[in-house]
């Protein structure tokens, strides 16, 4: 079955910024030499790419141009008080050659490195100046997109910020559920829930009976959600756990959106998905090893590594792999239990594909809903890590036509690559992941 179908796709709208304003530099693009190759690579959202040009140009940059890089590639690789520090530096100094469409760009880069640290209240503060300021330089529903996110925050904005507390080095069992994803036991007030362990849900999710059984705090307000497959608009809220506990790990005031139960409920498997731990939880862990043994062994200590091919767009992980002669960018996605290709994919490599591929037409599930969609399954796919060995995956789907809008990224990539590895790393002070 399709990895779309057991993750949630009704991302939550705080994973916007840095897709949502893609075109924005398009209008202002930087016109020459080594500014222009930024300018294209920053487009593609190849934020490896991004950070060894930066390097490598840094010289030739005007002060405001580097510092809008600077933030941009701090924010990719998860460095938000940087990040945050050079949008300030830019955004508050005496610049004004520099094009509106580019401050917009920064203030959407600066909100979601606000959230990221759990800023609520500053983050809806620039969802705001978005709003009042830069307008203009929105499209298509993301007016529409940063009222409902800056409602979301202006919510959040009177709660602590989450915290992690770390004392040790943990050891917690995992196991799959019967639809192949990994849960992991959570604990709240003295109870144990199974939570699902999904890198790619941009906030932790719960139904509303879960909600009231770990007895969130609800607060006041409804917020408009939907499923980029499906298209079905529906309502969520927001609560918040005072504490929960993984292993010997406790989590304060950990933000979930609560969901109506049908939502959360995969018909076609009879199962829900009643807790979903999702990004900001995990990315708060910092460093997670993966056992194939059933074991999630969190250091109390992240090793540094000098390599990364681990990056975040928005609320997003993406990972750097090696296919063949290239080195492509995917979603990171421990909630799917295969991996997907986009039409990113295909568009480039389509003469493969077809030569390869056998076309069929497959149901994708998202939040409340299945839409059918064109593929070719291609009978091989070769992905490696840096560090790691080359895995070869059978029977790949390729999609024809774009799952989300402004899609850039070459695929999704699941469980059927990450269960090859006896442990696999994932470092989120560091920036990678490595294989062993």
């Amino acid at each position: 079955m399709s990895a779309m179908f057991f993750r949630l796709a009704c991302s939550f709208l705080l994973s916007l910024p840095l897709g949502a304003c893609g075109p924005l530099t398009e209008k202002a693009a930087i016109s020459d030499g080594p500014r222009l190759a930024l300018q294209q690579t920053l487009d593609s959202h190849n934020f490896f790419r991004l950070a060894s040009e930066l390097d490598q140009y840094r010289d030739s940059l005007t002060p405001p141009q580097r510092l809008f890089f600077e933030s941009v590639s701090n924010n990719a690789f998860n460095q938000n008080e940087a990040a945050i520090r050079e949008a300030d530096s830019l955004l508050n100094g005496n610049f004004p050659a520099f094009p509106d469409s580019l401050k917009a760009y920064l203030v959407a880069v600066r909100a979601n490195s606000y959230f990221r640290i759990f800023q609520y209240a500053r983050t809806a503060s620039d969802d705001s100046i978005l709003l009042h300021d830069y307008r203009g330089w929105l499209h298509g529903t993301q007016a529409d997109d940063y009222s409902n996110q800056l409602r979301m925050c202006h919510a959040l904005s009177g709660q602590p910020p989450q915290v992690t507390e770390i004392r040790d080095s943990a050891s917690i069992p995992w196991q799959k559920d019967q639809l192949g994803l990994i849960e992991i036991p959570v604990v709240c007030h003295s109870k144990t829930y199974s939570g699902i362990f999904d890198s790619r849900a941009n906030i932790s999710s719960i139904t509303s009976t879960y909600a009231r059984k770990l007895g969130l705090q609800i607060l006041p307000g409804e917020f408009n959600e939907g499923s980029g497959i499906t298209g079905i608009r529906f309502k969520t809220w927001l609560g918040i756990a005072d504490s929960l506990r993984i292993g010997s790990i406790v989590l304060r005031q950990v933000v979930f959106q609560v969901m109506p139960d049908s939502i959360l409920y995969i018909g076609a498997a009879n199962f829900s998905l009643n807790l979903i731990i999702g990004f900001p939880v995990i990315a708060g862990l910092q460093e997670i090893d993966i056992r194939k043994n059933g074991t999630l062994f969190i250091p109390l200590q992240p090793e540094p590594g000098d390599f990364h091919n681990l990056a975040i767009n928005g609320l997003d992980p993406v990972i750097n792999l090696r296919h063949g002669r290239d080195t492509l960018s995917f979603h990171f996605d421990l909630g799917a239990t295969s991996t997907e290709l986009y039409a990113v994919y295909f568009d480039q490599f389509r003469t493969s594909v077809l030569k390869q591929g056998h076309s069929r037409t497959v149901e994708f599930g998202g939040a409340g809903g299945m839409k059918r969609k064109l593929v070719f399954t291609i009978p091989a796919f070769d992905l490696a890590l840096d560090s790691g060995r080359r895995v070869v995956l059978d029977s790949v789907d390729v999609m024809t036509e774009p799952v989300f809008p402004g899609e850039k990224f070459y695929g999704n990539v699941g469980q059927d690559f990450t269960s090859r590895f006896d442990e696999l790393v994932l470092n989120f002070r560091y920036m990678y992941v490595r294989g062993k």
